[in-house]
């Protein structure tokens, strides 16, 4: 796991990182419980909900934002890594506090650009096409609070990675920000597996 675990607030948004990203992935489990539900309604009993392809849209959107948190705390983002790996240690580390500090000003026009388009939602009382008429600054707002505690997730570590820097501890920005193993993988599924067999188990602190 991304070594966020310094100070208390760091502690709480990785808590709640992984938080989102079980929420998110109980969203898709309901979306696709919708979209067989209808599925069967409309083939069976020739009845449609009419708010299926809305909701399991702002299901889908609103799971990859809330999700984004959790899988870069847990390192679990897709990386081609395939060159980076293979430089010397010293320009590796830069290149992770160049990647961190994109990728904060991408998602920093993304939260903006989400909480403005739900406040212009909002303040037109925009709805939805569907029969539930649902409130469009609602799947919005949920979608730029994904994006927000990505965002901090991110500076958390950027200023992790500049610490390590200003300290010329280059290891430690390798360390924190590198990939995970085949070998941790594996290590992970295990411990899952052990979990799911043993519910009471806690997992160990990170």
């Amino acid at each position: 796991m991304l070594r966020l675990t310094g100070t208390l607030g760091q502690r709480q948004v990785a808590a709640l990182a992984l938080f989102m990203s079980r929420v998110a992935g109980w969203l898709y489990v309901a979306c696709a419980v919708m979209i067989v539900f209808d599925v069967v309604a409309r083939n069976i009993f020739n009845f449609s909900t009419q708010a299926t392809v809305e909701l399991s849209g702002y299901a889908l959107g609103c799971g990859i934002a809330w999700g984004l948190a959790g899988a870069f705390v847990a390192r679990m983002h897709v990386r081609v890594d395939m060159l980076l790996e293979k430089l010397p240690r010293f320009p590796r580390a830069w290149l992770h506090l160049m990647a961190l500090t994109l990728l904060m000003g991408f998602l920093i026009m993304i939260t903006y650009g989400a909480f403005a388009l739900a406040y212009d939602s909002w303040e037109l009382d925009a709805h939805d096409m569907s029969a539930l008429r649902i409130p469009l600054w609602l799947p919005q707002a949920i979608f730029g609070l994904g994006i927000f505690v990505f965002l901090v997730a991110i500076l958390l570590a950027l200023s992790d990675v500049i610490g390590h820097l200003s300290r010329g501890d280059i290891d430690a920005v390798n360390l924190q920000m590198r990939q995970k193993s085949a070998a941790e993988e594996a290590a992970e599924a295990i411990e899952a597996s052990h979990s799911v067999q043993n519910p009471s188990t806690k997992d160990p602190a990170c």
